[in-house]
């Protein structure tokens, strides 16, 4: 997981969002059922935006420029 961000809207009323970059193959569904389940059982958090990527794609990552050092 990664580019994760945890705020709360009121006292009692946390959210997360976070990208979970997961194997070529793997079952889609169940990894965002056991990501939330993990949120909610380790973290109290119920309300969770969760994208799912590659593991070497993030889409919010710009395209690599060649012609660009850094």
């Amino acid at each position: 997981m990664h580019h994760v961000h945890v705020w709360s809207l009121t006292p009692g009323r946390h959210l997360v969002s976070l990208h979970a970059a997961i194997d070529e193959g793997e079952d889609r569904q169940a990894a965002l059922l056991a990501i939330r389940r993990l949120l909610a059982e380790r973290y109290g958090l119920h309300h969770a935006t969760i994208q799912l990527e590659s593991w070497h794609q993030c889409a919010d990552e710009p395209e690599p420029d060649e012609g660009h050092r850094g």
